[in-house]
């Protein structure tokens, strides 16, 4: 009975039950510790039992059996609800460290609405000052400038995921203050039934965050960064692609392990490891493309394979 109990437990903990993409790490092995240690006072209990009145037992097996099966079963059904509450605990904390940026991103949409009058005394002064040759270019580069910041603001609100939505705005504003283009192309529910908001939070800021270390350097000349989530032929995509000014610096083989690091400090790198680690559980693939000093990164899942 011990030995069921701690291989289905095992069994259990492996697995992804009901495609709920449960990463067990140390808190959830607390409960599984506890869980285990229940389950064998109960074979200790059932083995007291049988050394000193084994008669009792087999007089009574089905009703022995069904009761040892039931405390086991309790045990794993006890065992999956703390995990099912770890998690749900665990993305509603990041859902509202989200929200924060999600206020953010409608009271900055309100400001600019506000700012609307401004932009109307601003044009009313070109009239005044300029003459009509150089009004309609001036008024056209003002309303270009205005209009491209405003429609990537605009355009966030119909992301659904919201930790996309917060990490893409996070990331703006980023890349505003260091004069680096920012592109994104986003498509609704593409990789919301694979990836946790956790997973999402992770993947994403580690690329981002690599990109960034890349196009804010002194040598790139290119500062772009570029992410996309789509759909295509059965697969869903996430790609980010950004410069880099050393592309020989940047070993293939060793991109992925757990110290590889191609910044000039004593920090070991560990971002593109656990980006790795999340895509392996989810039976996803990495595709790295280094051409034109751009490099590729497309981490990509068979939705054909589920």
């Amino acid at each position: 009975m011990e030995g069921i109990i701690l291989v289905g437990e095992i069994i259990f903990s492996k697995i992804n039950l009901l495609n709920e993409n449960f990463i067990f790490e140390n808190k959830d092995n607390i409960v599984f510790i506890y869980s285990i240690l229940i389950c064998s006072i109960y074979a200790m209990l059932f083995k007291i039992s049988w050394y000193y009145d084994n008669i009792v037992i087999l007089n009574n097996l089905f009703l022995s059996s069904l009761i040892f099966g039931i405390l086991a079963l309790s045990q794993v059904l006890i065992y999956l609800y703390f995990i099912k509450v770890t998690r749900e605990k665990e993305s509603l904390k990041i859902s509202n460290e989200y929200n924060a940026v999600i206020d953010e991103i409608v009271q900055e949409i309100k400001q600019r609405q506000h700012d609307f009058v401004n932009y109307k005394n601003s044009i009313r002064g070109m009239v005044e000052v300029l003459s009509e040759k150089d009004l309609k270019e001036a008024i056209r580069t003002y309303m270009k400038d205005e209009d491209i910041y405003d429609s990537k603001i605009n355009e966030l609100i119909y992301i659904d995921n919201v930790v996309v939505r917060s990490i893409i705005y996070r990331n703006m504003c980023r890349a505003k203050k260091h004069n680096i283009v920012f592109k994104y192309e986003i498509e609704n529910n593409v990789l919301d039934n694979i990836l946790s908001y956790n997973e999402f939070s992770n993947i994403l800021n580690n690329l981002l965050n690599n990109a960034f270390d890349e196009v804010t350097k002194k040598d790139c000349s290119i500062k772009c960064i570029e992410i996309k989530i789509f759909n295509e032929n059965k697969e869903s995509h996430l790609i980010v692609k950004n410069q880099v000014v050393n592309p020989s610096d940047i070993n293939l083989d060793e991109i992925f392990t757990r110290v590889y690091s191609t910044k000039n400090t004593d920090t070991r790198g560990y971002g593109l490891y656990n980006v790795q680690q999340i895509v392996n559980l989810h039976k996803g693939y990495i595709k790295i493309n280094i051409q034109c000093n751009e490099i590729i990164f497309d981490i990509y899942f068979n939705n054909s394979s589920g």
